[in-house]
């Protein structure tokens, strides 16, 4: 007898740009969800965010599964609605399902407009490297690789209703982020666009983000049985930066 699995991975929108309009547009899919009432499904693994937690204001805090959600913009909201639809059709119709809230993922072929891949290519092009308000909003870094070995681990493992967080134990400014990746760009790409002297002076701050959130840190101690996830910032390395962008 086969097993059936469906994974729901999917996101049309980015809190950048939806931070943009003030018109909210919710596309609930509904019509997959009723389909999703009959279906044969031994798991439904829905991965979410760990932006519907809110803002952490400590700087040890962490979230954990029983965070209360306090999403902080319209984007994080629809994503926290998005969770608990998933949840009601659990208890509702029986739908075997499970919650993953994951930490920042960066990797090469990252979508251009996400932090690395934007300042890798406007610092290729002696663009400004548009840092919000004083870049000191701290992210969890968790590295693709291995969130996927994380999410197999979910699918394979995971007990139904549950809720699992998974993060890199990666906290790191975005300022932070920003400059690490030009002192790479200063090893890998040594010749600069005309007029730059530094890829570092490329760096502007602008005026901060609409409900953006301070700090995010996940405690993924839960999903921590198996073996698929260390610190593994040293992924963004000469080698790996290299990859990105076609470097």
């Amino acid at each position: 007898m086969s097993t059936a699995l469906s994974i729901l991975l999917a996101n049309s929108s980015k809190p950048t740009s939806s931070a943009r309009s003030t018109c909210l547009k919710l596309r609930v899919p509904i019509g997959s969800k009723c389909r999703l009432k009959n279906a044969k499904l031994s798991v439904f693994h829905h991965i979410s965010t760990d932006e519907v937690y809110g803002d952490l204001h400590g700087t040890d805090d962490l979230f954990t599964e029983t965070t209360p959600y306090a999403p902080s913009s319209p984007y994080s909201a629809s994503k926290a609605s998005s969770d608990h639809l998933v949840r009601a059709w659990l208890r509702t119709y029986g739908l075997p399902t499970i919650v993953t809230n994951c930490s920042n993922n960066y990797s090469p072929y990252h979508f251009p407009e996400k932090l690395i891949p934007l300042m890798i290519l406007n610092a290729l092009d002696g663009k400004p490297l548009p840092v919000y308000g004083d870049g000191m909003q701290i992210r969890d870094w968790l590295f693709v690789e291995d969130h996927a070995r994380a999410l197999y681990q979910v699918v394979t493992e995971g007990v139904v209703g549950e809720t699992y967080n998974i993060g890199g134990h990666n906290e790191k400014a975005n300022i932070e982020v920003v400059k690490t990746i030009c002192t790479l760009l200063e090893e890998l790409v040594p010749e600069k666009p005309a007029g730059v002297a530094r890829y570092e002076d490329l760096i502007t701050f602008v005026q901060d983000r609409p409900g953006h959130d301070v700090r995010y840190a996940i405690d993924a101690a839960k999903n921590r049985q198996g073996n698929w996830a260390g610190n593994r910032w040293k992924r963004l390395n000469p080698a790996s930066a290299k990859r990105c962008n076609g470097i």
